[in-house]
């Protein structure tokens, strides 16, 4: 029995990597002055993009989706070659003024000494 269980926890720990990236992981990023998960979609609007927490990094792609409060999913809005956030996905975020949103910013590709590093991914919760 204790063998069995043995072999049942070493299969599922390999299984477990089998899903993990081989790609590097870059340095944090976050959105504008944003610190933290929680904000409003004013301080979005403020400053639409997104930094990196290295300097010698610059944010190259990423994906960014948003959830409104009792609505549907928009997204996931692919920007390559910036790290500002689309006028037209800010018109967007623009119309859910007083109603919370979730922003999901994912798949945040960094050019850092000439290699391209992965992001871990941002949520944000937005209320006003």
């Amino acid at each position: 029995m204790k063998l069995s269980l043995v072999f049942a926890f070493v299969l599922f720990s390999l299984g477990a990597g089998a899903q993990q990236s081989s790609a590097s992981k870059g340095p944090a990023v976050r959105l504008g002055n944003i610190e933290g998960t929680k904000t409003t979609i004013a301080a979005i609007l403020a400053t639409p993009q997104l930094t990196c927490t290295d300097n010698n990094c610059q944010v190259t792609e990423f994906q960014i989706s948003f959830l409104p409060q009792g609505g549907e999913f928009w997204g996931p809005y692919t920007v390559k070659g910036s790290n500002k956030i689309p006028e037209a996905q800010l018109a967007l975020l623009g119309k859910w003024k007083g109603t919370p949103v979730r922003v999901f910013i994912e798949g945040v590709k960094q050019s850092c000494g000439g290699k391209t590093l992965l992001s871990n991914p941002v949520i944000l919760k937005c209320s006003e």
